[in-house]
């Protein structure tokens, strides 16, 4: 299994988690870009509209807000999949601040990435210094 694949399986067992009757008063505060993809992105504010509109997080309830939020693609089976197998119950708080911290990694990640970039493009060594600096002081 790859770290990608492995990242993966990691984000799903949250959403599952949050499916299942966890508390989600840290899962609805972590922001959107925390989501390695897409489709775990849009489940994860499917999950948080379906609570904060005072509705039970389940799978049904899920799919149906999913289907409002325009992401028809993914299923009941994918949600399925997600719950069926075993979830440790009372980690989604430990789990979430594992993920915000995933996310924030990779928010560093690509401003020393982005700031490379900004170097490399500069005119001189002062200006190729002052830009990558300020980039990733800006995060």
């Amino acid at each position: 299994m790859s770290a990608g694949d492995t990242y993966s399986q990691f984000e799903r067992q949250i959403l599952a988690c949050a499916m299942q009757g966890e508390d989600l008063s840290q899962f609805v505060g972590l922001p959107t870009d925390a989501w390695g993809s897409t489709r775990h992105r849009d489940i994860h504010i499917a999950i948080c509209k379906t609570f904060l509109d005072g509705d039970l997080p389940n799978e049904i309830n899920v799919l149906k807000k999913l289907g409002t939020l325009g992401c028809a693609y993914i299923t009941l089976e994918e949600l399925m999949e997600m719950t069926s197998a075993w979830v440790p119950m009372g980690q989604l708080p430990h789990l979430c601040e594992q993920l915000a911290e995933q996310a924030n990694h990779r928010r560093v990640v690509s401003a020393v990435h982005s700031a490379l970039q900004i170097a490399q493009d500069a005119d001189s060594a002062e200006s190729a210094k002052e830009c990558a600096v300020g980039r990733i002081l800006s995060m």
